[in-house]
């Protein structure tokens, strides 16, 4: 889809603009039509089609093309007409995409099916509010509705508030309401509320004495915190883990300075993080420190009336400083917020952090709490009211403590260490030796196949993650000889509470994956991968540092890395996404990020891989995913190398049959012979 403008609803077909409101007003004037849709599909081979979702009493498609080819040109006749009982909205009133059929798809053919039991009332209404869809049926399926990890423990937090006694890994393998509420309505009830760590509660009395006056609350620092802060006072001109994070912010009246300073307050007093100091000595062990009060930096810069070339510049001149500019990680707050006024319609935020107290979840999430704040004290002079969750940042540390105390947790990690092998890239696959790695990224698109990959998940009834981290597996599986081993994969360590989401801190724990060889199917596959997810999930606050140690390696246990991010909390409608500045460095070989089902992002080094390789590798990705996207029953053993005019890769080479004769100096020799330029040898 080629977005024009800033609409969402005005996309290109066949050459022509096509306004699908104009569309949707057409199929309004029919009689019969309550409510209706209008979208664009894209199939895996990028053919483009206009589909109408239709609430109506008793219409045919038949009569509904006919009523559009009347009123409309032709290139803006629906070929499709869905019909539906209700169409999905989010909470926040917009049309759910996610919870759309496909055009063919059973689920347009599903009838709702309404709660019998209390139980089954209970989970409708939690998948409901964390889903932020208004309808769901017993029989609706949580992935196959938007479900991931962060809305399986929203799930859980408030079942657990309504008494239901159940784990993130019971919404993961019961994955029908109907079922869910099947498993807990067999439990015995939960008895009292849970509760938030006390202020203090994580340290010992001599430690409680050196806390400086003012402070609200201490506990130690999390062990990959202190892995961040070790990388952060490394020296190096990279700066890892000081992060600069600026968007475009929509608005509809010019922008208002005091308002704005005034949701920064407010949002400050709200979340222990944003008041928050960081002391590797002084106390018996690495400490954070949580004032009453902390005023956070802000500064205001004008560009309004400056033509777009020059106001890009300055920006970026600006996110430069702020990237040179660390943080005195001993006073709080570690956090500045900076604002670029681009005119009366649109201001820049720009959050400077330090990632050793907030990850990119919390980020965004701060982002829209003061965006929506910051509107409504400008609209009312007030903000909403406030409701704080049950829970803090302390209790993920406390949850963390309990985990290293676990035999379990540790007998687990242990296991996984020592039975698979650490992944490692091919030496051969780095660049120039003698010349500083330089940093750079390749982006694989994936949004032409998102339809088709989503309706994979959805028929192996998987998260879209597993998806994508099976076929990250897949491609790291093709760099190795091992038949069993264990790469990066980013888990959160949040607490299974209610309002869990809505706290601000850095929850983030990278852990060694298991992956084995075996899976023939790509449906095999992605069972496997969701089994092995649902498994670390049980072990995933133990932190990474401690494995390390564990495993005796003398060596980084982790050097690649795989993240899902989805940061579905943000409203489009008031931050524009499509554009912004993100840098956040880190210390980690080989990075790659899977956003939601737009790209892949490879990021990567010289270092470790050379420019050449970084694009074959982007290859195997594509032609990894366009395999999954054809069907479930693919061969999930090939080896996805790309085509030999991509990125200089090896073609179908010469192969010495046993007892031919031929040496290797000779298949090397006419292979040479052949394309001088290309990869000889792999």
């Amino acid at each position: 889809v080629e977005f024009l403008g800033r609409s969402d609803d005005q996309v290109k077909i066949r050459g022509y603009r096509v306004e699908t409101g104009e569309i949707e007003a057409v199929l309004h004037d029919h009689p019969t039509v309550n409510d209706a849709r209008v979208i664009v599909h894209e199939d895996a081979e990028g053919g483009k089609r206009l589909v109408a979702y239709i609430v109506s009493e008793d219409a045919n498609p038949a009569d509904l093309e006919t009523h559009c080819a009347e009123r409309l040109p032709s290139y803006m006749v629906p070929t499709a007409y869905v019909p539906l009982t209700v169409i999905p909205l989010t909470a926040n009133g917009k049309l759910d995409r996610a919870a759309l059929p496909v055009p063919g798809d059973d689920r347009a053919e599903v009838a709702h099916t309404p709660p019998a039991t209390a139980a089954e009332t209970a989970v409708v209404e939690v998948w409901q509010q964390a889903l932020g869809v208004e309808r769901i049926g017993t029989t609706d399926r949580f992935f196959d509705r938007g479900g991931d990890s962060i809305r399986a423990v929203a799930v859980v937090g408030a079942l657990r508030g309504r008494g239901y006694s159940l784990s993130v890994r019971d919404v993961f393998e019961q994955r029908t309401a109907a079922g869910l509420a099947a498993l807990i309505d067999s439990r015995p009830r939960l008895v009292g509320a849970a509760r938030a760590t006390a202020p203090f509660t994580l340290i010992g009395e001599a430690d409680r004495a050196r806390v400086p006056a003012g402070a609200v609350d201490a506990y130690p620092l999390g062990q990959v915190q202190l892995g961040m802060v070790a990388e952060l006072m490394a020296g190096n001109s990279r700066n890892n883990y000081h992060t600069v994070i600026s968007k475009r912010i929509k608005d509809d009246r010019p922008f208002d300075e005091e308002a704005l300073r005034a949701a920064v307050r407010a949002v400050s007093a709200r979340h222990d993080t944003l008041r928050t100091s960081v002391h590797v000595t002084g106390y018996s062990v690495p400490m954070q420190v949580v004032y009453g009060e902390s005023q956070l930096p802000i500064t205001v810069y004008d560009y309004r009336g400056i033509d777009l070339v020059e106001g890009e510049k300055e920006l970026t001149d600006r996110v430069d400083e702020e990237r040179a500019a660390l943080f005195d990680l001993t006073t709080a707050p570690l956090l500045r917020v900076s604002i670029y006024l681009e005119s009366d319609a649109a201001w820049w935020l720009t959050l400077t952090t330090s990632h050793v107290i907030i990850d990119g979840w919390s980020t965004h999430t701060l982002e829209m709490e003061l965006v929506t704040t910051y509107r409504q004290i400008r609209d009312t002079g007030t903000p909403a009211a406030y409701q704080r969750p049950p829970v803090r940042y302390a209790d993920v540390i406390a949850g963390e403590l309990e985990s290293l105390d676990s035999a379990a947790d540790r007998d687990y990690w242990h296991s996984v260490v020592s039975e698979y092998a650490r992944l490692v890239p091919p030496v051969a696959w780095a660049g120039a030796s003698g010349t500083t790695p330089e940093q750079y990224g390749v982006d694989v698109p994936v949004a032409d196949l998102a339809d088709a990959l989503r309706a994979r998940a959805a028929e192996a009834d998987v998260p879209f993650k597993t998806l994508m981290l099976a076929a990250h597996l897949t491609v790291m599986s093709r760099l190795t000889d091992e038949t069993a081993f264990h790469t990066g994969v980013v888990f959160h360590a949040r607490p299974e509470a209610v309002g869990v989401e809505r706290v601000i801190g850095m929850h983030l724990n990278t852990l060694p994956f298991p992956y084995e060889r075996g899976a023939r199917t790509w449906n095999e596959l992605l069972t496997q991968v969701f089994r092995q997810e649902t498994e670390v999930w049980a072990h995933r606050r133990y932190p990474l540092p401690a494995i390390q140690r564990q495993s005796g390696a003398g060596q980084r246990l982790v050097d690649v890395f795989f993240n899902y991010i989805d940061f579905h909390q943000v409203d489009t409608e008031l931050v524009d996404t499509g554009t912004g500045v993100s840098q956040a460095p880190n210390e980690f070989g080989l990075a790659v990020h899977a956003y939601g089902d737009r790209k892949l992002g490879i990021r990567t080094n010289t270092g470790l891989l050379g420019r050449a390789h970084a694009e074959q590798l982007a290859g195997m990705y594509r032609a990894v995913l366009e395999s999954i996207a054809a069907g479930l029953a693919g061969d999930a053993t090939e080896a996805f190398l790309p085509s030999a005019d991509q990125a200089g890769a090896p073609a179908a080479g010469h192969v010495a049959e046993p007892g031919s004769g031929v040496l290797a100096h000779e298949l090397f020799e006419a292979r040479v012979g052949e394309r001088p330029d290309a990869v000889a040898v792999v």
